[in-house]
């Protein structure tokens, strides 16, 4: 290399003053990071379907359908035929319906009736001076006089008392009918109309009863069950679930109680016994040729 003149001088290091220093960036101070700002959260509505259906009590189907009731056919007649087996041979025979049928409609007193006190036959379409409605009937018509309570219980073969039992106070007088049947057949039931007039009031509690000669007794209606001069109307009974073979009697009454100076009234009316038996009459089953 050529050099012209003095040769510089070539410092040993190179001389520029001290570095400067490197100031760190000045932002000012760190900017606070803000919380993102959405309001207060909204409130979280339940969702909404609309109200919830009524459960209704059952399910619906309809209206139930009618049970019709059940049909037994027409009411057994006397001399109708039956199918039935024979215990003893086997095989099977024919059966005819027997029927015991009494029945008293008071269009005339018959001979098996017998009466104690006072008892008048009311004829067809007749009036009566009591608050009765005889519908145009003929009928037995009873009045609370003129017999003994205890007469009455000898004249229907009653332990003495028996009728005084039937009300909680005590029996004085009254009247009773009787129709007897000396030979009534399978009786089965019993049926009849009867009609109970009222003239008191408060503790006389006047009554009127049925007797059957198998130990049945009952009150049909008393002056506590109906207004005062009035009556039950007329109304029908039926008796039945009887197991009579023989004998029989059948009794209605109407008695005072406490005092005898007002009566009661009673009225009766189509009184029916009816049994029902079978007895065999063709035998069928065997062979024709014998």
């Amino acid at each position: 290399m050529a050099f012209f003149g003095n040769s510089p001088t070539i410092a040993s290091s190179s001389n520029f003053g001290s570095a400067p220093q490197k100031a760190a960036p000045s932002f000012g101070p760190a900017p606070e990071k803000a919380v993102p700002s959405f309001g207060p959260a909204p409130e979280k509505a339940a969702p909404s379907f609309g109200p919830p259906p009524v459960k209704s009590d059952a399910p619906s189907f309809g209206p139930p359908p009618e049970k019709a009731a059940p049909s037994f056919g027409p009411a057994p007649q006397v001399g109708d035929s039956y199918m039935a087996d024979d215990p003893v041979k086997g095989g099977s025979y024919w059966q005819t319906q027997t029927q015991t049928h009494y029945i008293f409609d008071f269009t005339s007193i018959p001979a098996e009736l017998e009466s104690l006190g006072q008892f008048s036959l009311i004829a067809e379409g007749a009036d009566v001076d009591i608050p009765l409605d005889t519908q145009g009937r003929s009928f037995g018509l009873l009045q609370s006089r003129n017999v003994q309570a205890a007469e009455i219980d000898i004249f229907l073969g009653l332990d003495a008392g028996t009728l005084n039992s039937l009300t909680p106070s005590t029996a004085t007088n009254g009247a009773v009918i009787k129709f007897t049947v000396p030979s009534a057949k399978d009786l089965e039931m019993i049926r009849f109309d009867w009609n109970f007039v009222n003239n008191e009031s408060g503790t006389y509690d006047d009554f009127a009863f049925y007797y059957i000669s198998d130990g049945q007794i009952g009150v049909l209606s008393s002056s506590s069950q109906i207004n005062f001069a009035s009556s039950t109307g007329w109304q029908q009974m039926l008796v039945d679930d009887l197991e009579i073979d023989g004998p029989v009697s059948v009794a209605f009454g109407v008695l005072n109680v406490l005092d005898t100076a007002v009566d009661a009234y009673l009225g009766v009316d189509q009184v029916e016994l009816i049994g029902v038996s079978f007895a065999p009459d063709i035998s069928v089953g065997t062979s024709f040729w014998g």
